[in-house]
């Protein structure tokens, strides 16, 4: 079974070029045809070398969220299922308002704390969601968002279904895929962290 390229970290993409013998700014090339130009198939990615395009093709496969149902609100607010590739779900919610555009997202199938106040609490937890699917269901939102309302995602929160800080890894990779300009290019600044209180995490994410 191949592996979806869209797990390797970009460190691990470098390794993985340099360990093939090919220079290093491939990785970039690449990375920006996944999260920038978002394409589907190793052919596309067309300064590329047909040799290395072969061999990724041979050796890994790009997966990508994909949207299961989307339910409209009165308000215009729109609440996505999305369908993760092991068969899980997890929701995300886009808020339109007069000066922004937030989307709310996932961070975790379920969630280990039992808040009253939350449905999802009520759910046990199945797994942590990967960094790249937190990001495609920030990518995916925006792309409603444009089709809909015309105009970008200002906002993200992290208050959908789960903890964050309990996945904390790959909550801390999806922001640095968001944030970074070959990925949405969305100000660190515009993206909200919430938690019910992990201290120990709280005081990593602010070293962080």
């Amino acid at each position: 079974m191949k592996t979806n390229i869209r797990q390797l970290k970009f460190s691990e993409l470098q390794s993985f070029l340099k360990n093939h013998g090919e220079p290093i700014f491939r990785s970039k090339q690449i990375y920006r045809w996944l999260w920038k130009e978002k394409i589907t198939c190793f052919n596309e990615m067309t300064n590329l070398p047909e040799k290395l395009r072969d061999y990724l093709r041979k050796n890994f496969e790009i997966d990508y969220l994909k949207i299961k149902n989307k339910y409209l609100s009165e308000d215009g607010t729109i609440k996505f299922l999305f369908n993760l590739l092991d068969g899980n779900y997890c929701e995300g919610v886009l808020i339109p308002e007069k000066n922004r555009v937030t989307a709310c997202i996932s961070s975790q199938v379920g969630c280990s704390f039992s808040c009253k106040f939350c449905a999802t609490g009520q759910m046990k937890r199945i797994r942590n969601i990967m960094s790249y699917e937190i990001f495609d269901q920030v990518s995916l939102i925006n792309d409603e968002s444009q089709n809909i309302y015309k105009k970008p995602i200002t906002n993200i929160v992290y208050m959908g279904m789960g903890e964050p800080l309990v996945n904390y890894q790959n909550v801390i990779e999806s922001i640095k895929y968001i944030t970074n300009k070959e990925g949405l290019n969305l100000s660190s600044k515009r993206i909200t962290l919430s938690t019910v209180g992990v201290s120990k995490m709280i005081k990593k994410l602010a070293d962080e």
